[in-house]
């Protein structure tokens, strides 16, 4: 059964309504003992069409969150190193009176840029995978024509591209040397950074072996899925809709 809810009722309201009035409707015709085995489901319509699909996609949110991170870590390693091959370019800069401020953020700059080529470019791949999906996917998935590229998603790029290039900027922008560096060498500024780099590395190991844990559980959870016993016999069987 289909319906809309009153303004200002429930889910829970509604599913206490419909249990007491399909109690007292039945009381002539089952025995109290039936009656306690009957029970209503009331749930949104939105929620009856996409059954599970919400629960997958914010497992594949988080796992798409945990590649970011990983993907963030390894650009800020990038940066960081090429920080070190520009000390010097650096230090003179700030030797001829740039601040700390100024320098910081050229780094974001370059940084912001670099993240809006990708996301551009993700974006572009992100249509052109869902076109080839819609394409191939079993048209029995609900709503899978009205799936696009809407201004929500896009604005959840442009805010993720924004906190990612801050993310991953700042550790080289905390790695700007400073003009006294000039007469103590790289070693010094190496030392500083490879801290970083070590903790950036280990970050994106401990990531990345949660996201293949979870993937090594989820192929389990597949496998023994298909293993379990329908309790009929599913073989040379034919099943077909006839109209």
């Amino acid at each position: 059964v289909f319906g809309r809810l009153k303004d200002g009722i429930t889910g829970e309201q509604a599913r206490s309504i419909v249990q007491s009035y399909l109690v007292e409707g039945w009381q002539g015709i089952f025995s109290p003992d039936q009656l306690r085995e009957v029970h209503t489901v009331v749930r949104a319509l939105r929620d009856y069409q996409i059954q599970s699909a919400k629960a997958a996609a914010w497992l594949l949110f988080g796992a798409t969150a945990g590649v970011l991170l990983i993907v963030c870590a390894n650009l800020a390693n990038l940066l960081l190193t090429r920080s070190h091959s520009r000390q010097y370019e650096l230090a003179t800069r700030a030797a001829l009176g740039a601040t700390r401020m100024r320098l910081a953020r050229q780094t974001f700059t370059e940084c912001w840029l670099l993240c809006c080529v990708g996301a551009a470019l993700g974006c572009g791949l992100a249509q052109a995978l869902l076109m080839i999906f819609k394409l191939l996917a079993p048209q029995s998935i609900p709503r899978l024509q009205e799936a696009a590229l809407d201004g929500r998603v896009l604005a959840f790029a442009c805010l993720a591209t924004l906190l990612c290039s801050i993310v991953f900027a700042l550790p080289a922008a905390l790695a700007i040397p400073d003009p006294e560096l000039l007469a103590a060498g790289s070693r010094v500024m190496r030392t500083r950074g490879n801290s970083l780099n070590h903790a950036m590395i280990v970050a994106q190991v401990a990531v990345s072996l949660l996201l293949l844990s979870v993937a090594a559980l989820l192929l389990e959870s597949l496998r023994n899925l298909e293993r379990v016993a329908p309790g009929i016999a599913v073989d040379h069987v034919l099943t077909a809709d006839i109209t």
